[in-house]
């Protein structure tokens, strides 16, 4: 769909589940998760729905691709160990690396504006949470720590936080969803169960 609301165009005109769709940052290309070949794998299309790329290609399931805003990387989630977590593929040599290694569930993966850091979410504390890594996988923080399931939504790119010092998360707890703005390396305050806060 574009902004100004017309029609929206089937991009992925298959029979399979196609999501988790996100734009390279060059607008050029958009990576999405599909069970096309049986399994749920990472895509790469143009941004007119043509080429459809295989880019994950693994027996497992990948899933909730994130583009780098280098371009150059797609963080992205699979089970290939075992469990779920975070991988970065390299688009250049298709090379994949694993960032995280924990008996829990590490999903989610959103990177910063500037590429630094990724956020992500993962149960390792026993509920979900938001953690921060550094790209490489390396000086994993916890930032949320509450019963309610702490979800990464969006990356802020204002001008204030160019530097990538900021993320939204949504806390879903009860009956009632929450959205915050943090900083990495700063907790935001526990939610509330007020519906009119």
């Amino acid at each position: 769909m574009h902004a100004d609301g017309s029609p929206a165009i089937n991009l992925t005109d298959d029979p399979a589940a196609d999501g988790a769709p996100t734009w390279s940052p060059d607008g050029t290309q958009i990576a999405f998760a599909s069970d096309r070949d049986g399994n749920l794998e990472v895509y790469r299309i143009a941004a007119d729905g043509r080429d459809p790329v295989n880019l994950a290609n693994h027996p497992a399931d990948d899933g909730t691709p994130s583009w780098s805003p280098d371009g150059e990387r797609i963080a992205f989630t699979s089970n290939r160990d075992g469990n779920l977590e975070i991988y970065v593929l390299h688009l250049d040599t298709g090379a994949v690396d694993r960032l995280t290694t924990n008996a829990a569930a590490d999903m989610g993966p959103g990177w910063s504006p500037d590429g630094t850091p990724l956020a992500f979410s993962s149960g390792r504390d026993g509920h979900q949470d938001t953690y921060v890594m550094s790209a490489d996988g390396s000086g994993i923080v916890q930032l949320t720590d509450n019963l309610a399931a702490d979800q990464i939504l969006v990356l802020d790119e204002g001008h204030l936080v160019e530097q990538g010092t900021h993320f939204e998360l949504l806390a879903r707890g009860g009956l009632y969803a929450h959205l915050y703005e943090t900083q990495f390396g700063q907790k935001p305050e526990s939610p509330t169960s007020d519906p009119s806060s």
